[in-house]
């Protein structure tokens, strides 16, 4: 059982798209410290101006990390994310926990959790929703994981979110099947309006 912090954070945040880089520059105004890493370093060294720290590569993040380290992933679904899980599988230590933000499926979220469990390194899955405005209003999440792990993430999890708008569950890969279920719904209902 982790116990839980009330410290400030240094976070890793893979992936500056334009999510990314606003839930960092969030985590940077809740005074964390945040070490950046995207694959175009003109992004990273753009956070750097900001205030955060840049890095190079994954392993170079890691790095940078201290014990237990936390990495949170905000990159598209599939190939991209399985990519990063691998290296980070050769780099992290146990008790270490990653982070999937991305829509992925949540079967791929299922595999992955299970393929670091034996390295002793946890996975959570956090669906986020937001968008343009989430840098100011803050994001919606839906969060599956060990609860201790959820609970050790609180820090990060109150800056980042809309007040209280986080629905945990403990299965991983569960936010990605509400996700999953809650998108087809709103799709759903404006394919009825364009067809009224």
């Amino acid at each position: 059982m982790r116990k839980q912090v009330a410290m400030l954070f240094v976070i890793g945040m893979i992936g500056l798209g334009l999510m990314g880089m606003n839930m960092s520059r969030r985590l940077l105004g809740g005074k964390h410290e945040v070490v950046v890493f995207d694959r175009a370093q003109e992004k990273a060294e753009q956070m750097e101006k900001e205030g955060a720290i840049g890095a190079a590569s994954l392993d170079e993040m890691v790095q940078k990390l201290s014990a237990p380290r936390v990495l949170w992933i905000m990159l598209p679904a599939g190939k991209p994310v399985d990519a990063t899980v691998e290296v980070l599988s050769r780099s992290l230590s146990p008790g270490d926990i990653v982070i999937d933000g991305g829509n992925s499926n949540f079967k791929d979220d299922l595999r992955r959790a299970e393929q670091l469990k034996p390295l002793g390194i946890h996975y959570m899955d956090a669906g986020v929703s937001g968008g343009i405005w989430g840098l100011e209003v803050g994001y919606c999440t839906m969060v599956g994981g060990d609860e201790s792990d959820f609970r050790y993430v609180e820090p990060i999890r109150k800056v980042q979110s809309a007040f209280s708008t986080v629905l945990y569950e403990e299965t991983c890969s569960t936010h990605n099947y509400f996700y999953l279920s809650s998108s087809w719904y709103r799709y759903s209902r404006l394919i009825y309006k364009q067809e009224s």
